[in-house]
Order: structure tokens, then C-alpha cells, then sequence
């Protein structure tokens, strides 16, 4: 009946147990947490986009960057291509009206911290996984079971300098990402 398949999909994984939770098993709240801003250099030399994010660890798992279509920036920016730090992967930068824009002014928390550029990785955050299908962008998984980065779930494309992080937990390798 077309129930089932097989393929890659977003989870809820638990690292300390070790096995998927269904969504009505995972209660979601809102944490403090602090947002860093990465700068992504545009592959023609021309600048680069500043993302924010809460989870700079991930970003070996990035496979786009996107910006709101409305944004006055995306005419110039959709269709090129940023060089992911310290992978050194080429990703493209698409248009999806899930980004937020900057409005520093705006009631909206996301909006206040946003620098109206997302960075994409739809291994390891559900938003990210429904631009992923509209984008077909590929998925990069960047974590064991153990929630520590890992190059044994699909990260190829593992530089020199990337290869430094592979063994570390997610808050080692956090840290590590912000200090590079």
C-alpha cells in the first residue's frame, strides 16, 4: 500500500539511550542558549553572508545557505555559492520564505538575532530537513549514535582541518568551532 519505504529521514535520536523516540514521546521547550554568527565567503571573492546559529557544530553537515525571498539581498545572492568554513564545501545559496529576516526592532526573538541568512543542514534540524525536500538539497549526517561528530554516517568530504573535530562530543566540537 505504499506505507512503507525506505530512505533517509530526520529522527528524534536520544544519544543517551540510543534509539529513536517517536514525536509524541519528545516534549520540546524552549532552553536559554546563545547564538553565534558564522561568516560563509561567497566562492566569487565578493564578500560573505553571516548566518546565526545555536548549533555551530553542525555546520559540517551544512548543504545550503538560504535567505527570504523578499529580502532585498536575495536577487544578488540566489544561485551563487559560499565556501563552507573549515570543510571547504561549495553549497549554494537558495531562497525559502522559512528564513526569518532581520528586524532588530521586530517583538519577534528570532527576528531580533537574525542576520536573514539560514545555514542549511538537513541531517540534524526538522526545519532544515523540510527545506532540504524543497530544495533537493543532500543530506550530510556529521554525528554517531553518541551524539559526537562522526565521519562513519555519510560526511565525505572531510578536510584536514575538519578531520580535527571527528572523536569529539557536540560541546567539544561547539567550542572547537567557535575558536577556529
Amino acid at each position: 500500500d505504499g506505507l512503507i519505504y525506505r530512505g533517509k529521514r530526520l529522527v528524534n535520536w536520544d544519544p543517551a539511550t540510543r534509539t529513536a523516540l517517536s514525536d509524541d514521546e519528545v516534549e520540546m521547550e524552549e532552553v536559554a542558549g546563545h547564538m553565534w554568527y558564522l561568516r560563509y565567503p561567497l566562492t566569487d571573492g565578493s564578500g560573505h553572508v553571516t548566518v546565526a546559529t545555536t548549533r555551530p557544530e553542525t555546520m559540517h553537515g551544512d548543504t545550503a545557505g538560504a535567505v527570504n525571498p523578499n529580502d532585498p539581498r536575495a536577487d544578488v545572492l540566489v544561485g551563487q555559492t559560499v565556501a563552507l568554513p573549515i570543510v571547504g564545501r561549495e553549497i549554494p545559496i537558495v531562497a525559502d520564505d522559512y528564513v526569518v529576516m532581520a528586524d532588530p526592532d521586530s517583538s519577534d526573538t528570532k527576528a531580533q538575532y537574525a542576520t536573514g541568512f539560514l545555514k542549511v543542514t538537513p541531517a540534524h534540524d526538522p526545519n532544515d530537513w523540510e527545506i532540504g525536500l524543497r530544495h533537493d538539497l543532500p543530506v550530510i549526517n556529521v554525528m554517531g549514535p553518541d551524539g559526537g561528530i562522526s565521519d562513519q554516517y555519510g560526511w565525505e568530504d572531510i578536510s584536514d582541518e575538519a578531520r580535527a573535530l571527528v572523536g569529539l562530543s557536540r560541546e567539544d566540537a561547539r567550542a572547537a568551532v567557535v575558536e577556529w
